[in-house]
């Protein structure tokens, strides 16, 4: 089945300290809906979060409930600036890719890429009655609409292509219309009518969302995923990922690792009132770092990830050397070894090490040091087993982690910032 990724929490931070986002799914729904959805303010203060909404086929039946807006919208392409206001409540549901068309009339032109109120489709909606209820009752009435909306109706190939096609998307559109049995302009003028969108952009949406699931899965390798979701190569793959997220696969996944962090309701959660400034207009929080400072001078190993030569994101344990605080961390390896060779192409790198009680996960640049005051510093006796030379071994050089961002999650508290 077709289960399109959002994933606002992981995308923006200032999104996930402000707003709780949640999917659920219905049973009596699921032959036109993927999924119901909540978005429910963290704070009560007047803020505004910057909402990314993923590229995904579908249209939306979204409730504004305190603007008082009932709206049907979709996107072609991912929305990296959708502001909204908090405290604002929002609920909705997202249909599946053609649903729109069938349970409506209306091609899905109609509502992709455009705002359409729900008094266009359905003039005998009274949103009076409907705002007058209690948010929970709202929800209610909104789920009661949508079973009658939905009763008695089988859901016809647009609707189920998706489904059909999620797991294993063609890898050209001929392809597809033979599977189909439409020729290329009956195939072009049904999925603009069923979907808003091209052959080729159902195609790429297909694909990414793919890849998309197999990254967020942890099980898939590189190269299951280019199989998978026929890409031409790693750089088409990168390219069109980025365009589609906003990250780089390497982002995502190091994102992804601090997600539990920002989608969660943690006992407090650190604000900017609790900032201190230092260093002018950087904010740190000085009680957070003091904690992480102490956690990582008593860790021996992390997770290091680069970019390897090929583009893709490499994960490896790694021993620190004498850790002191989280702005500066130091590595040994040597000249020769992948890890430089990738470095010396892309620097940029991420630290993660966690327990059950805290994570720490930091991203920033590497320096590959060579000199002989740095090695002599960070010299550790048992080297000696890896760099017989000792200290002036060629083979020995020094990895000198900057750390540019940082996100903490410590005794149920969070901090994220930059360094």
């Amino acid at each position: 089945m077709y289960y399109p990724i959002q994933v606002p929490y992981i995308l923006n931070t200032d999104f996930s300290r402000h707003v709780s986002y949640t999917e659920t799914t219905l049973e009596t729904l699921k032959d036109f809906v993927i999924c119901l959805w909540e978005m429910k303010p963290k704070t009560k203060k007047q803020v505004t979060a910057n909402h990314v909404i993923v590229t995904d086929g579908c249209i939306d039946l979204v409730v504004g409930y305190d603007d008082r807006e009932i709206i049907y919208a979709g996107m072609s392409t991912t929305a990296f600036h959708d502001i909204i206001n908090v405290p604002n409540r929002f609920f909705g549901v997202r249909l599946k890719p053609g649903a729109f068309e069938q349970l409506t009339g209306l091609p899905a032109t109609k509502a992709m890429d455009v705002i359409l109120p729900i008094k266009h489709v359905d003039s005998d909606f009274d949103m009076d009655v409907f705002f007058a209820l209690s948010f929970d009752d709202a929800k209610i009435a909104f789920r009661e609409y949508l079973e009658k909306l939905v009763c008695d109706k089988k859901p016809n190939e647009f609707v189920s292509l998706f489904d059909r096609f999620s797991l294993s998307p063609p890898a050209e559109a001929a392809e597809l219309y033979e599977a189909l049995h439409l020729s290329p302009r009956q195939c072009q003028r049904n999925f603009i009518k069923h979907f808003g969108l091209t052959p080729q952009m159902v195609l790429s949406i297909l694909r990414f969302q793919r890849c998309l699931a197999l990254l967020t899965s942890k099980e898939a390798t590189p190269n299951e995923i280019l199989e998978t979701t026929t890409y031409y190569d790693q750089s088409h793959f990168i390219k069109d990922f980025k365009k589609n997220i906003g990250l780089t696969p390497f982002e995502y996944l190091n994102t992804q690792k601090m997600s539990h962090i920002y989608n969660t309701d943690a006992k407090e959660l650190v604000t900017l009132d609790t900032y201190k400034e230092i260093g002018g207009n950087q904010r740190m929080n000085t009680k957070m770092i003091e904690k992480a400072n102490a956690h990582i001078q008593k860790t021996s190993n992390v997770n290091l990830g680069v970019i390897d030569e090929n583009g893709y994101p490499v994960v490896m344990a790694m021993s620190l050397i004498n850790p002191k605080d989280i702005s500066e961390i130091y590595l040994s390896t040597t000249p020769d070894s992948n890890k430089a060779k990738s470095l010396k192409k892309n620097n940029k790198a991420s630290i993660c090490c966690s327990t059950n009680d805290y994570n720490i996960t930091l991203v920033g640049e590497i320096e590959i040091m060579t000199d002989q005051e740095t090695k002599s510093k960070c010299w550790q006796n048992w080297f000696i087993e890896v760099y017989p030379d000792g200290e002036t071994d060629p083979n020995y050089c020094v990895l000198k982690f900057k750390t540019k961002r940082a996100a903490l999650y410590i005794d149920d508290e969070v901090a994220a910032f930059e360094m």
